[in-house]
């Protein structure tokens, strides 16, 4: 089942695309030309950039979390004080 709820913006989209058109740009002409370094090089920037742009994401994600959390803290102090 797809998950369609509406999120923020991929700030990773712009990256995402560029490392996509690398590989695809060196894997294009190592298979025509049966190259077949210039396809594993297309494989490594293709994985390395997946790996690398997924742990930025989630690297983004726990931050904005843990912003989340301290803020929502800093309410709730906020909060608790007044009503003393």
């Amino acid at each position: 089942m797809v998950d369609r709820t509406r999120r923020e913006p991929d700030p990773f989209l712009d990256w995402k695309v560029r490392v996509f058109f690398a590989g695809a740009a060196l894997l294009v002409p190592g298979v025509l030309l049966g190259y077949d370094p210039l396809v594993l090089l297309a494989i490594v920037i293709l994985a390395g950039g997946l790996m690398l742009l997924t742990a930025l994401g989630a690297r983004r994600r726990r931050q904005a979390e843990a912003a989340a959390a301290e803020e929502w803290e800093e309410e709730a102090d906020g909060q608790g004080a007044r009503e003393v």
